[in-house]
């Protein structure tokens, strides 16, 4: 009898070793599958089923391109369905980052993310800041293929040395040009470069 207890002491402690062992094991591949997600969130939103529908609290989206980081967008909340391929932000910053490293700061109550283009769409009190400058709008648009800020809607630019108003803007920032059409109108104060 003694045996048959010692041998049935054995068997549980073997069983419940193992199974310590595969939950700790399960935990590892839940952590490795997590941290593959966040560390590549274009991943997760392509294995939305199409109709379906993700919400998303403190995304952070990074746009690379050969090994450049061209900007990095945060926002407090992203609704996503998985057929439209379009994300609806609320309270989003961007940062673009200059080859030179400087870089432009950007932040608006809402906006949209393409997610296969990487094109923006950004709306409600837009402020975009570099160095001095500071510009704000209702509404712009970035095309990412060519790392242009547009904007259709009436402009307001200030800094130290300059106070404009205009209809529109257009900014290359990869050759740091502003253009301003329809009412310009503004006052500069010596020499300056953006």
């Amino acid at each position: 009898m003694q045996g048959g207890g010692i041998q049935t002491k054995r068997v549980l402690k073997l069983v419940l070793i193992a199974a310590v062992l595969v939950g700790i094991g399960a935990v590892i591949a839940v952590f490795m599958e997590y941290r593959r997600l966040t560390g590549n969130p274009e991943e997760l939103l392509s294995d939305v089923a199409p109709n379906a529908e993700l919400t998303i609290r403190n995304l952070n989206h990074t746009a690379t391109r050969e090994g450049f980081t061209e900007w990095r967008l945060s926002a407090e909340e992203a609704q996503y369905r998985g057929d439209e391929r379009i994300a609806q932000l609320k309270g989003l910053t961007v940062i673009f980052f200059l080859e030179d490293g400087e870089e432009v700061h950007l932040s608006a109550e809402r906006g949209q993310l393409d997610t296969e283009s990487n094109n923006l769409i950004i709306e409600g009190n837009v402020r975009i800041r570099q160095g001095p400058l500071m510009m704000t709008t209702e509404q712009l648009r970035y095309g990412h293929q060519n790392r242009v800020i547009r904007t259709e809607s009436p402009v307001e630019v200030s800094g130290e040395k300059m106070n404009l108003t205009a209809d529109r803007m257009k900014y290359e920032i990869i050759n740091r040009r502003i253009f301003f059409e329809g009412n310009v109108y503004g006052t500069l104060h010596g020499n300056f470069s953006i």
